[in-house]
């Protein structure tokens, strides 16, 4: 006998909720887009001219200083990083 109607898998529902972490990267934040002045930084491209822009001035100046200090850090620690890796030994291929 055919199965019945309502032992058939149903579809999911149209509305269906997101995962949180889907739904923060899909939605739309419809107040940057039209109503808030816009400034043009260089590297950046356009900002919002709303105080955003004392966030990023900071936040740009640390990631300078950081890439700064870590080549900084990997020349004094070069010695360091050529004995520990002429100790790596390559195994042999053998067929």
């Amino acid at each position: 006998a055919p199965p019945t109607s309502s032992a058939l898998p149903t579809a999911p529902p149209a509305a269906a909720k997101l995962d949180p972490l889907v739904a923060s990267l899909t939605r739309v934040d419809e107040s940057a887009a039209g109503n808030v002045p816009m400034t043009t930084v260089p590297i950046f491209g356009e900002v919002p001219a709303d105080g955003n822009i004392a966030l990023l001035i900071p936040a740009a100046v640390i990631a300078v200083l950081g890439f700064i200090f870590s080549i900084v850090v990997a020349f004094n620690a070069r010695d360091e990083i050529v004995v520990e890796l002429s100790r790596v030994e390559i195994p042999k291929m053998e067929y």
